[in-house]
């Protein structure tokens, strides 16, 4: 069954909740426990999606909830994300994982800073696949021509070319245009919410394997590697290259499941054997094509900022199970949400998005983020506190500078000093 994964997303008390509880209401996937929540008159859609007792006493959204359902042969994984500004590293947090974004805007008030920010990050991550559901269609009366204002406007300011969009009206809490077509827009002949979702066919960034080692066991007098396959598949007998140490083996054993299986694909947790004995640890990334890989030690990435940061102190950069000592080294530019600009930067604050280049004190095995989304994400992490500081993509790999990787010896340094000292009118400069 193909499995599709989306999260819902824009400003506080645009029903984003109450717009899973109904799906999940419509295709019969509530909780026996949850039950005694539809026997009200009126149902509390938000309820069922809002596990947190805060949550529930102030009607928000504060942690990212997690729903499965069925609809018609095709498997859906949901992550509610918070509408509030404070809770954007959760939205982003579920963002990263998901294939679409449906982005709900408030039919009474057409855009707001957060359609914006959360749309901006949806592009940033690569989601490609965006509904625009303009929620509350009921309070304005169904009216067309709001709607057409609100789609206008977001196109104009918003959308980007990479990225497909379908905009529909809705109701979360009445049901308009959720499993089908409402009779009270009749203007809209376009699918209904679940219909849309159903005809969206996703595809995977890249389809290259690549396999992280996560953790080393030894069982009987054999060794298994533990990790995720970050993308595409495996399959026994197969020759694979361990980087960065580019030795060559078999795979003999695949467990999956505890289970020992001949295949095994992307997102499966996976342990692994091979013919012989060699060097494979922790943060070492297996493949099959190490020319489609690089090792930089210096980077251009987009960062979303978790909390202040002061760019003079080093952190953490770890990208799938590699941890490495990392610093930012020069701020190219920040976003401007609300005109969606860039801007010189002099601080960088909690929720800012960044351009900026990043040197590593060693080399990191990393591939650009639009080609592989798993080994071009990253965090950053606060090295004292060891708190998640920013998320990260990777644009592209940057050649340090000449004078950066050159290390003098104590006699070139003598030398430069002699000359200077002695022969200024050469103009040498000091190293």
């Amino acid at each position: 069954m193909d499995i599709s994964r989306f999260i819902t997303c824009g400003s506080v008390d645009d029903g984003k909740s109450t717009l899973i509880g109904r799906m999940l209401y419509e295709c019969g996937a509530i909780y026996e426990n949850e039950l005694k929540d539809i026997t009200d008159e009126e149902i509390n859609f938000a309820n069922l999606v809002d596990g947190l007792e805060d949550e529930r006493k102030q009607g928000i959204t504060i942690d990212v909830a997690y729903r499965y359902f069925n609809y018609e042969n095709k498997k859906f994984i949901i992550a509610d994300c918070p509408g509030h500004e404070q809770y954007t590293a959760n939205m982003v947090t579920a963002a990263s994982n998901a294939q679409i974004a449906i982005i709900l805007i408030d039919a009474t008030k057409g855009l707001s800073m957060q359609t914006k920010r959360h749309s901006y990050i949806c592009a940033l991550l690569g989601i490609k696949e965006i509904i625009v559901a303009v929620n509350k269609i009921d309070l304005i009366n169904y009216d067309e021509n709001v709607f057409n204002k609100i789609k206008d406007d977001y196109l104009k300011e918003i959308a980007n070319k990479q990225s497909n969009y379908y905009f529909i009206p809705i109701s979360a809490k009445l049901g308009d245009n959720i499993v089908n077509n409402s009779k009270n827009t009749a203007y809209f002949k376009d699918l209904a919410l679940l219909q849309r979702l159903k005809s969206i066919e996703v595809k995977n960034s890249d389809d290259e394997f690549y396999f992280s080692v996560q953790y080393v066991n030894k069982v009987d007098d054999k060794r298994f590697y533990l990790g995720q396959v970050l993308s595409g598949s495996l399959e026994k007998n197969e020759e694979l290259v361990v980087l960065p140490s580019k030795q060559k083996v078999n795979i003999k054993d695949i467990i999956y499941d505890f289970k020992n299986v001949s295949r095994a694909k992307a997102l499966e947790q996976i342990a692994i054997s091979t013919n012989k004995e060699v060097d494979i640890s922790r943060g070492n990334i297996l493949c099959k094509n190490e020319d489609k890989l690089f090792l930089s030690k210096k980077v251009l990435a987009d960062v979303i900022c978790f909390s202040d940061i002061d760019i003079k102190n080093e952190v953490l950069l770890k990208l799938a199970n590699q941890t490495i000592n990392a610093k930012i080294t020069k701020v190219n530019y920040k976003i401007d949400i609300c005109t969606l600009k860039q801007s010189h930067c002099d601080s960088v604050k909690l929720n800012d998005i960044l351009c900026c280049e990043i040197s590593l004190d060693k080399e990191l095995l990393c591939k650009e983020y639009k080609k592989n989304n798993k080994l071009g994400a990253f965090i950053l992490i606060d090295k004292y506190s060891n708190k998640t500081i920013a998320c990260g993509m990777i644009l592209e790999q940057l050649k340090q500078d000449i004078e950066e990787k050159r290390q003098y010896t104590k006699e070139e340094k003598a030398l430069n000093k002699f000359i200077r000292e002695n022969y200024p009118e050469w103009g040498c400069i000091s190293i």
